[in-house]
């Protein structure tokens, strides 16, 4: 079985390394056929200020809040849990946070890592709504403080020319 598999993965190599070398000489004819054609424009078009509505925006903030924030997350909840371990078997050096422990220390079991990885998380999300709140709060306060936009009102009314035109 073993071998088969070896065999397997040796042909597809081959495959893709043939494929590679037969299409990259076809590529680099017609690129060179043509040269009074203007090449392709590959930079994207920068984006619009109102191109995206302001709750997908929101999400996006939240997303990269909490998952900038998790890896801090994890660091204080795995040296949270560590510290509880070390103060619930009497301040043994085995037990002990990452800064002090030990060589030879006794590590996390499973379920103490998930756990510690669901707290994170968690507060990884915790961390993304009360940024959400606070943004929030801040454009509140900045559309408060914004002088009012007044719309004047026009009237028009039509012209006749057998009326007078207001002077005397």
């Amino acid at each position: 079985m073993r071998r088969r598999t070896q065999g397997l993965f040796i042909f597809i190599l081959l495959l893709c390394v043939v494929s590679t070398v037969a299409v990259s000489p076809v590529y680099s004819q017609q690129a060179g056929t043509n040269p009074q054609t203007a090449p392709a424009q590959t930079t994207p078009a920068p984006y619009q200020k109102d191109e995206f509505p302001t709750w997908l925006l929101d999400l996006r903030r939240a997303d990269i809040v909490a998952f900038g924030s998790l890896p801090f997350m994890m660091f204080f909840t795995t040296f949270a849990v560590d510290s509880y371990r070390f103060y619930s078997n009497d301040w043994d050096r085995r037990y002990a946070p990452w800064p002090l422990k030990a060589p030879g220390a006794i590590e996390m079991d499973e379920n103490q890592r998930i756990a510690s990885f669901t707290v994170a998380a968690g507060l990884s999300v915790l961390v993304a709504v009360a940024d959400y709140f606070i943004v929030q709060h801040k454009r509140a306060r900045q559309r408060e403080a914004a002088p009012p936009v007044l719309k004047p009102e026009i009237i028009i009314e039509p012209w006749n020319p057998d009326t007078e035109s207001g002077q005397e």
